[in-house]
C-alpha cells in the first residue's frame, strides 16, 4: 500500500510544478547557513597564529591580511548575503549562487598555491605539502558541491518557479 507524498498547494506553481524553499533546494541553503559557522570556528585557530605574527616577513603579513579579508568575504559575508537573497526569493540568487559556488574551488586552489609560494621556506623546513589533507578535502568538497549545485540552480523547475515566476 503506497501513499503518494503530496506537497501543500502553497508549494506548487500554477502548473503544479514545485516552488518555494523546499525540496532539494534545502541542501544548498543549509550549506550556505553552515559556511559562516565553519568560517568562525576556523578563525579561532587564528588566535594561535597571532603568536608568530611578529616573526613574519612583510610579504607574508600582506598575504595573511589579504587571505583573511578574502576568506571573510567568500566564506562569511557572501553566504549570508546569498541566504538573504534566497529568502527574499530574489531573481539574483541563482546566478550569484552559481558564481559563488564556481569561485570557491578556485579560491581554495589559489590560496594553497600562493601560500606555498609566500611561505616556501616554512613548507621546506617542516616537510609539509602544498596540498595537505585539509586542503585536498576542502578543494574536493567545493568541487563536488559545485558539480552538483551549479547544474541544479541552472535546470531545476523549483528554482525557476521560486525565483523567476
Amino acid at each position: 500500500m503506497g501513499v503518494d507524498r503530496v506537497e501543500p498547494v502553497a508549494n506548487r506553481s500554477e502548473n503544479g510544478s514545485p516552488r518555494g524553499l523546499g525540496g532539494w533546494l534545502i541542501w544548498p541553503l543549509l550549506g550556505l547557513g553552515l559556511t559562516p559557522v565553519v568560517c568562525l570556528i576556523q578563525f579561532v585557530s587564528l588566535i594561535e597564529f597571532l603568536e608568530v605574527w611578529k616573526f613574519l616577513q612583510p610579504s607574508q603579513k600582506l598575504f595573511v591580511m589579504i587571505d583573511l579579508l578574502a576568506s571573510i568575504a567568500a566564506f562569511f559575508v557572501a553566504p549570508i548575503l546569498l541566504l538573504i537573497l534566497a529568502f527574499r526569493h530574489s531573481e539574483m540568487f541563482p546566478g550569484l549562487y552559481v558564481i559563488w559556488a564556481g569561485a570557491v574551488p578556485i579560491l581554495v586552489l589559489l590560496d594553497a598555491v600562493i601560500a606555498y609560494q609566500v611561505f616556501r621556506d616554512l613548507f621546506a623546513d617542516s616537510g609539509e605539502e602544498m596540498f595537505d589533507r585539509e586542503t585536498i578535502r576542502s578543494l574536493g568538497r567545493s568541487i563536488w558541491s559545485a558539480a552538483i549545485w551549479i547544474p541544479y540552480m541552472m535546470r531545476s523547475k523549483r528554482v525557476e518557479n521560486t525565483f523567476f515566476k
